[in-house]
């Protein structure tokens, strides 16, 4: 069982229910599922596949339950990073376990950025905005895929 399978559970039998709620912003289990949907594709376009390592590098904010859901459904393995990692300790996080993307907060681009830089890692810059309005393309992930196991790295 994935944890994205519950989400998607959660939409369906609650759609209009409150999932996150931030100051004024209030996102129902729908939304958070349809974008992490949407997330999930973003990810498959940048060629990751089941197993593959994602690094999360984003405050507490409701882009990090998108992304992380997304890199759920997409069948990769979450690599949680404190968003005020410097350059060179983002280049170990994503060394050490191979990871393959970073998301990282707008507001520490340039460490994430740096970080990746000496790896084969990609820096995906996330803001807000940023999976609420992504462009229409290929269908959504609508399905959650399991990751293979993997050793502890």
């Amino acid at each position: 069982m994935n944890l994205a399978a519950l989400l998607t559970d959660s939409a369906t039998r609650h759609p209009d229910h409150t999932a996150i709620k931030l100051d004024e912003l209030e996102i129902s289990y729908r939304q958070l599922d349809e974008w992490s949907a949407h997330a999930a594709e973003l990810m498959r376009e940048k060629g990751v596949g089941r197993g593959d390592r994602l690094g999360i590098m984003l405050p507490n904010v409701p882009q990090f339950a998108v992304t992380y859901y997304g890199v759920l459904r997409a069948g990769g393995t979450v690599v949680p990073m404190n968003p005020l990692l410097k350059g060179r300790e983002v280049r170990f996080y994503l060394t050490d376990p191979e990871a393959k993307v970073v998301f990282a907060w707008h507001e520490f681009a340039g460490a994430a950025r740096d970080g990746a830089e000496d790896t084969s890692a990609e820096a995906v810059i996330v803001a807000p905005g940023s999976f609420e309005e992504l462009p229409s393309g290929p269908e959504p992930i609508s399905r959650w895929s399991s990751a293979t196991p993997a050793t502890p790295w």
